[in-house]
């Protein structure tokens, strides 16, 4: 088992601010776990978990799946997507009548003015000025203005918390990790790949 690197003594918004790559995944994680409105909680995770009866094994168990969140390996020169979001794009798909269907995965300067803001949604033809990647089955259509941006970035999947600030497919749980994201928003939405 590797070292911990986020512990319960360190502050909320500075668990996802700290770690921008990952920022989303993290954000969803605690907030599935003990929900908080749009900005995020400027208090120890230990105070704040137990603000919502969360203590003893059930922080550890959190601790746990944020330190798995930082300890993930991505694909530099890929744009994959974990199994688990592969399945549950294959289930929407198939409910919404859009079997064989595929994915745009792109991004657009985000509402709040603080960066970029990822774009997921289903795709069912092939644009020539998108590059086509293929993962776990699923053909990941990515316009080639983004490539550059979003190259090493990983499509996930989390049950839990719907949140109101993302839209799309991201809004029913498909999570983004970006390597090449430098800093985020307090609320998580946008990216900034600047220095």
């Amino acid at each position: 088992m590797t070292a911990q690197i986020i512990h319960e003594k360190m502050k909320v918004d500075e668990i996802v601010l700290n770690f921008p790559p990952k920022a989303q995944k993290l954000r969803r994680a605690i907030k599935n776990f003990a929900s908080f409105p749009h900005d995020l909680p400027k208090e120890s995770l230990e105070v704040y978990l137990a603000k919502h009866g969360k203590k003893g094994s059930e922080v550890y168990l959190l601790l746990k799946k944020l330190n798995e969140i930082l300890e993930e390996k991505t694909i530099h020169n890929e744009i994959s997507m974990t199994e688990k979001a592969a399945l549950k794009l294959e289930e929407i798909l198939r409910e919404e009548g859009k079997m064989g269907w595929g994915v745009k995965f792109a991004d657009q300067p985000a509402a709040c003015g603080a960066g970029f803001e990822y774009i997921l949604e289903p795709s069912s033809h092939r644009d020539p000025t998108h590059k086509i990647f293929h993962s776990h089955g699923v053909e990941i259509s990515v316009p080639t203005l983004c490539i550059d941006r979003l190259l090493g970035s990983l499509i996930d999947f989390e049950e839990g918390f719907i949140d109101d600030n993302f839209t799309g497919l991201i809004k029913l749980g498909f999570t983004i990790v970006n390597p090449n994201v430098k800093s985020t928003c307090d609320c998580g939405c946008s990216a900034g790949y600047g220095a």
